[in-house]
């Protein structure tokens, strides 16, 4: 086999290889649920692909997940948080709410907006207060390591759906 056949075959090689890597790490950040993350996202005012990054790294697109600690659906989303929510909103509430995409997805958005005027829109605090409570922020208890590790798994899936989805954003 001649040098040019050779090099063909490794630049061939190595473009399968980017081009299998490419087809990974889309899968591994899916755009699902876009219709209802870019509607509420929009009414909220808040980044459609930072809810992709929660909603990933909270319950991996499951809809029907529910958590050790009684965490519903895409957002994870407790009972008695779901029912705080609702009555912050001015609807009924009922547990099972939270395994139906639409209403999750509404109050997971929601939760965030507030958490986000509370916070000044700082996104670690944001994050943080999502994942360990509100009172968690600035208590003197040092945070979780779970915690921690939620916040930077967040912001990690957040720049990569920015980089992977430039041209999906809000209105």
């Amino acid at each position: 086999m001649s040098m040019k056949n050779k090099n063909k075959i490794t630049i061939l090689f190595i473009l399968s290889l980017i081009l299998i890597f490419i087809i990974a790490i889309y899968r591994l950040f899916p755009l699902l649920y876009t219709k209802e993350i870019s509607s509420i996202a929009h009414e909220y005012n808040v980044d459609p692909k930072l809810v992709m990054a929660v909603v990933r790294v909270e319950s991996s697109f499951r809809a029907n997940v529910r958590s050790p600690r009684n965490a519903i659906g895409l957002m994870q989303i407790t009972p008695d948080t779901g029912r705080w929510i609702a009555s912050k909103m001015g609807v009924d509430f009922q547990e099972a709410d939270l395994l139906e995409p639409q209403a999750n997805l509404r109050f997971g958005i929601w939760y965030l907006r507030y958490l986000m005027n509370r916070f000044n829109n700082n996104i670690d605090d944001v994050l943080k207060a999502y994942n360990a409570g509100i009172y968690a922020i600035g208590s003197t208890h040092s945070l979780s390591s779970e915690t921690v590790n939620y916040v930077h798994k967040v912001k990690e899936a957040y720049i990569i759906y920015k980089m992977l989805y430039p041209f999906w954003q809000r209105r």
